[in-house]
């Protein structure tokens, strides 16, 4: 039988958010000529698995990050004995950057500005906003998207990952009305602000909660609160419940 020969197969570098690797694109590479019909390729992580023939490695092939070694054998479909486990080639993968920071903040309306990006950089990545900045973080005060893309450049390969931060104005809340219906057995108040935001409502010293009606609120003078859940300040007012007890005393 004919003894096959395996060609020079050339180094892969890739970045590590593509997960695996198709090992069988290096087959044409390490065949050459050959006939694929002829001959069987398949891949190993030690030369001594390759020379026996045993635990090749599945394709697609996982990724981890670093460098390493895969050992090609080639070997006769007509005669397994006929092989040859003299070629091998690097097979490294670039760590891409993960986004660990927010992509979305909040800032008040009155706020000299607020830090946006990663705050706890890698000294080996490269970052790029497009406003132009190249630091990993910047100070915006301005309501609108910003983008930033964090690059890792290694072994001539470069692995990036780009973020879009949505930077939001909270406004201060203000109540716009009071609506009190008393003078009944269930007294009600609505409180109304025309400021658009995320805010939670107060009565007197009660929880706060997320809608802007209360109930069954006892005569009397109490105070209502709107809070900013972005922390963008709180505003409280005095009403007054009017109402009657459901019965007297002779005195």
């Amino acid at each position: 039988n004919a003894s096959p020969i395996t060609n020079p197969v050339t180094d892969e570098i890739v970045c590590s958010e593509s997960v695996v690797f198709d090992l069988t694109q290096k087959d044409s590479q390490a065949l050459g000529t050959q006939d694929p019909a002829a001959f069987m390729i398949t891949y190993h992580s030690s030369l001594n698995d390759a020379h026996l023939g045993v635990n090749s490695l599945i394709s697609p092939y996982p990724l981890s990050i670093g460098t390493e070694s895969v050992y090609v054998r080639t070997t006769s479909f007509a005669n397994p004995r006929c092989y040859d486990a003299s070629e091998q080639f690097q097979l490294s993968v670039v760590e891409t950057p993960v986004l660990n920071f927010s992509t979305e903040i909040f800032i008040c309306e009155d706020s000299a500005g607020v830090v946006i990006g990663e705050t706890t950089p890698n000294s080996q990545y490269t970052y790029s906003w497009d406003t132009g900045e190249s630091t990993p973080s910047i100070t915006v005060s301005q309501a609108g998207n910003y983008s930033l893309t964090v690059t890792n450049n290694q072994l001539g390969q470069s692995c990036s990952t780009s973020g879009l931060i949505t930077v939001v104005v909270s406004e201060t809340p203000v109540i716009t009305d009071v609506l009190i219906d008393d003078l009944q057995n269930n007294n009600t108040v609505e409180v109304i602000t025309d400021v658009i935001g995320s805010f939670e409502y107060q009565i007197d010293n009660d929880p706060f909660q997320s809608g802007n009606i209360f109930t069954n609120v006892p005569p009397g003078v109490h105070t209502v609160t709107i809070n900013d859940l972005n922390g963008c300040g709180s505003v409280t007012e005095t009403i007054t419940v009017v109402g009657f007890p459901s019965f007297f005393t002779p005195n």
